[in-house]
Parts: C-alpha cells; sequence; structure tokens
C-alpha cells in the first residue's frame, strides 16, 4: 500500500533559498532527462550526459533522482509527449498572456530524493533527510555537516502516528525507504505501508456493489441464494452540493474550497463504504467498470462537465481500495450496461429501492450470478491506457461485446416507457417528507453528504420494513 502525507512546513531563509536553488537545478535536470528518456537512451548514455552540465554537478544523488522521475512521468504518459507547466499555461504564454517568470514558476518541479534503505545515517530511508516526529520536524541533509530543520505543522492531525511508525521502521528495521517531494511551503513524504491485511470471516457468497455517479452513489448488499439473490441492505449518498457549479475561475478560493471539500467528504465516504463491507462480511466489493472518455457527449456544457470532471478518481476510488486491501476484502469490477434500466425494471418499485441502489442490486447480481464480462482490479490501475491498448490492436473491446448483449437483452424485453418508472429520492421525499434522507452520516453539521437508508427511515418511526414497504404501496 503506497502512502503519501503532504504537510506544510517551516524554515529558516537559508534553507529556503538553497531548496529552491536546488528546484531550480533540478527541473533543468528532470526535463532533459526526461527528452533523452523519450528518444531512448540508457541510463548510462543519460548519466553521462547530466553529469556534464552545470546543474548536473550539484549533487549525485539528486541528479540520479531526476532520472528516476523522469522514466516514471514517461511511464505515465508513453504516448505523447509531457508540456512541463501544464499546455494551458503554454498557450497563455504563446499568447503573451503570462510573462516569462510566471512561465518559468510554473515549470518548477517540487524538489525531489529518492528514498534508500541503505542509506547509512542515524535512519535507513534516505539519504538526505531524517525524521523527528517527537519534535515535529524533518531533518535535511543537504551535505555532509550541513543540517537543516522543516519544522511541521502536524497539529492533532492523524498523521502523526502514521509518521511516528514509519521512524520507529526506519530507525530500528531500516526496511522501509521514503520518497520526498518539496516546495516552497509543503512537504510530500512517500512510502510504502507494510501493513499485513486484518484476518476477517468473510462470506463469499455475500457482495456489496457499488454504483457511480458524479453526484451521488448507490451501495447495495446481495447474498447469493439457491432461489437467486437477496438484497440484505441499501443506501444512497447524496452529494449535489458539492458538483454544483459555482460559475467562478479555477483559481477562485471559493472553487478551490469547493474541489478540497469534495475531495475529503468522499475519502470519509469510502471508509464508511468500507466499514460497511467489513459489517456486513462481504467477501467481495463490486464496482462498475468506467470507461468513460473526456468529449463532447452532445447533451449540453453542464453534463459535460458533470460527467468529463466530477469523477473523483484519486479522492474516493484509490481510498476505497486501498481501504479494501488493508482488510483484505477483494475488489471486482462489471460491466454496468444497462443496469440503471434493468435495475429499474427489476428492483425499484417492486422493492422500494430508489435509483441508483437498484443500479446497485443489479450490478451485485451479475457478479453473484458469474457474469463472464467481470474482472478483478487490485488497485484501480490506469483505465485509459487500457483503453488505448485495445483501440491501438483494431478490435472490438470487450466492454463493447458486452454492451451489445445487454442491448439485445433489453431490446427483448421491451418494456414500455411508463414500465420503468425511476423511484428516485424526491419522488421518496414526496411521500415521506419528515423521514428522508437523513442528516450527515458523518456526524457533523458541515457536511453536504446526505444518507437515504430503509433502517433508518423504520428506525425513525419505530416500523417494521413490512409495514414501511406497505405504506409505500
Amino acid at each position: 500500500m503506497i502512502r503519501t502525507i503532504k504537510l506544510p512546513y517551516a524554515t529558516i531563509p537559508q534553507a529556503a533559498e538553497l531548496i529552491a536553488q536546488w528546484r531550480r537545478a533540478q527541473s533543468v535536470v528532470s526535463r532533459v532527462a526526461y527528452n533523452r528518456v523519450r528518444e531512448g537512451k540508457t541510463d548510462k548514455e543519460i548519466l553521462d550526459l547530466l553529469r556534464a552540465l552545470p546543474q548536473g554537478r550539484l549533487d549525485s544523488w539528486l541528479t540520479g533522482s531526476a532520472l528516476r522521475r523522469a522514466k516514471a512521468i514517461n511511464r505515465a504518459h508513453p504516448e505523447a509527449p509531457v508540456v512541463f507547466g501544464g499546455k494551458r499555461q503554454f498557450k497563455l504564454r504563446a499568447q503573451g498572456k503570462i510573462s516569462k517568470e510566471e512561465w518559468k514558476a510554473k515549470r518548477l518541479l517540487p524538489l525531489y530524493f529518492e528514498g534508500h534503505t541503505k542509506s547509512y545515517g542515524e535512519q535507513g530511508g534516505n539519504h538526505r533527510f531524517v525524521l523527528d516526529i517527537t519534535n515535529n520536524r524533518v531533518l535535511f541533509y543537504p551535505k555532509a555537516k550541513v543540517e537543516f530543520s522543516l519544522k511541521l505543522k502536524l497539529g492533532k492531525s492523524n498523521y502523526r502516528k502514521l509518521l511516528e511508525n514509519l521512524e520507529i521502521r526506519c530507525t530500528w528495521m531500516r526496511d522501509t525507504p521514503f520518497s520526498v517531494n518539496l516546495t516552497e511551503t509543503h512537504i510530500s513524504i512517500t512510502w510504502e505501508q507494510k501493513n499485513e491485511p486484518m484476518k476477517l470471516q468473510l462470506i463469499a457468497a455475500r457482495a456489496l456493489s457499488l454504483d457511480f455517479n458524479p453526484s451521488r452513489t448507490g451501495l447495495a448488499v446481495l447474498e447469493r441464494t439457491p432461489a437467486g439473490c437477496k438484497v440484505l441492505h441499501w443506501a444512497v449518498y447524496d452529494y449535489a452540493e458539492l458538483t454544483k457549479k459555482l460559475k467562478l475561475a479555477s483559481n477562485h478560493p471559493d472553487t478551490i474550497h469547493q474541489r478540497n471539500k469534495r475531495v475529503y467528504e468522499l475519502s470519509h465516504l469510502a471508509n464508511e463504504i468500507q466499514q460497511a463491507a467489513v459489517h456486513y462480511q462481504c467477501g467481495t466489493v463490486v464496482s462498475e467498470h468506467l470507461n468513460i472518455q473526456t468529449k463532447d457527449h452532445e447533451r449540453g456544457k453542464s453534463f459535460n462537465r458533470t460527467v468529463n470532471n466530477q469523477w473523483s478518481r484519486k479522492g474516493f476510488i484509490i481510498p476505497l481500495m486501498r481501504r479494501l486491501e488493508g482488510v483484505g476484502i477483494r475488489h471486482a469490477e462489471v460491466n454496468p450496461a444497462y443496469s440503471s434500466k434493468i435495475g429499474n425494471l427489476l428492483w425499484g418499485w417492486r422493492e422500494m429501492i430508489p435509483d441508483p441502489a437498484c443500479a446497485a442490486v443489479e450490478i451485485g447480481r451479475r457478479f453473484l450470478q458469474e457474469d463472464p464480462t467481470q474482472w478483478s482490479r487490485k488497485d484501480g490501475g490506469n483505465r485509459r491506457k487500457e483503453e488505448r491498448q485495445v483501440q491501438a490492436k483494431r478490435e472490438k473491446s470487450p466492454d463493447a461485446q458486452a454492451r451489445d448483449h445487454w442491448k439485445k437483452v433489453w431490446s427483448q424485453l421491451n418494456p414500455k416507457p411508463g414500465d420503468t418508472p425511476r423511484l428516485t429520492i424526491p419522488v421518496l421525499k414526496e411521500r415521506f417528507p419528515e423521514l428522508c434522507p437523513s442528516q450527515s452520516p458523518f456526524g457533523v453539521p458541515q457536511s453536504l453528504v446526505v444518507r437515504l437508508e430503509p433502517a433508518r427511515i423504520c428506525r425513525k418511526e419505530r416500523i417494521t420494513m413490512r409495514n414501511f414497504l406497505r405504506r409505500c404501496v
């Protein structure tokens, strides 16, 4: 499990000046190394070239870390060359809308030092940095007998325990390298967290399924039975306020606050989903395999913005995969073609399960009944790369073939338009205005996430699920 912690820090002016100088030098070295990697040169040829540069003679480990970062950037974007600083800023510079100094500042990369377990200092983990979490600092050693203290602003954050465990491993076991990224104001520490998965008694025939949407998430817990699938629990998490268009610039403080709050709230939602999977002893968490490409969907700017830009992979999907891996729960993905339509037809009004929870039920049913299109993924890897590889072979992808099969199924059902109305949250609000949706699931009034689930509705009115369903009919 790869863990990264980013914290603000403060240091003396001499250290800040040295860090800024080394950042400028390593940025030049990284760009040169990246261009040579794109040309297909070997590591030895690139290192010989870099050591001939004035910037490459500052520090050998600085130069080696720049080469490894350049190779990582090339692996992440193998098709097209990367524009350091961003294409948007490059266009603004070409149009003369930003100055040369501003363009240089945008191209400046963080100071990067690769981790190494065989460092011969008091800790094994990094040649240039030593952790001292007890005193809320990280010691920076740019040269022998030269020490700078980077004062961390930890406060009462949950990161302290993680960093203390890392410090113990680096001091006594010396088996965990950690890499460091430094900017003018923040330090990022990255390492592989070695945690043993929790030993849980999981039920292989039980799965928790998820239906992702830009502004809401549907959850369902199903169990395979001889007669089919039984729905044990469902819930809907609505966070439309977190995706609301503010009509402000991307660098406006309110826009940045909304983006940060969305990532923060969704990380808590990932934690709640993991706890639900542990509570119901689900052997697998199933989600839909999304391969939506950024394009004009011809349904308006608002739809394009929601579909193309509001999927929080780093803030929701990756933390969820990391938490599931930590407790030993398997993750699988299935093709979601027609899951919403079929889910509303089979499970919506019949079981009084609102959309998108009924779509989650359909996704879970496909997995439990061993849909041949299902496939596993441990860490939510690079979907776009896999899709590009399929397109490069010029053959129809398995997802497209499965979508055609589900289209045939839907055409055979041939329901009337009135047979599949969506049971949405507004419809439930009309019937139960005092009961749903519930308050924030995270227990804080500042949260913008609301949750709807039948157990909470029944608990508020002290009625049974059978009576609740009778009232709905």
